[in-house]
């Protein structure tokens, strides 16, 4: 199985966890798993993560 990289760029100043989401979103059906630092670390993300059968490992 190739590797995909996901690379997301923006004019915008927006924070990393709205930008997460839009990222694992592309790759949440091969994702098993999802590990982040804590500028990840938010309720929401974790939630859609989960609904999407996504383990997230985020920092707290």
């Amino acid at each position: 199985m190739a590797k995909r990289f996901i690379i997301h760029c923006t004019t915008e100043k927006r924070h990393d966890t709205q930008l997460g989401w839009q990222v694992a979103l592309c790759n949440v059906g091969d994702l098993g798993s999802l590990a982040a630092d804590k500028g990840y670390n938010w309720m929401d993300l974790r939630e859609k993560l989960r609904e999407e059968g996504v383990r997230p490992l985020i920092k707290h």
